[in-house]
């Protein structure tokens, strides 16, 4: 939960900077801050954030879900030994 946490929080602020960290970024490489190869650069890496904050959101999602599933599922097999035992009776 807490790297969930820590994977929202810094996705959205990548995010949020993603045309200035790959222009500087390119720009060390000697790149025009305003070539088509920059510009295609900054939607896929934002496209790329964008996913990481969806996995990041995603995990406390799964975390909330996950013992309900297993109670869920303890308690059919609960009821299912229960049964078997009544019919040995």
């Amino acid at each position: 939960m807490i790297a969930g946490g820590l994977a929202t929080i810094i996705s959205l602020l990548a995010l949020a900077w993603t045309r200035e960290l790959v222009r500087g970024i390119m720009g060390i490489f000697g790149a025009e801050p305003e070539s088509r190869a920059v510009t295609n650069s900054i939607i896929v890496v934002a496209v790329l954030f964008v996913y990481v904050l969806d996995f990041a959101i995603n995990t406390g999602k799964i975390k909330r879900r996950l013992p309900i599933g297993w109670a869920e599922a303890d308690f059919r097999f609960l009821s299912q030994s229960k049964r078997q035992s009544e019919l040995s009776l």
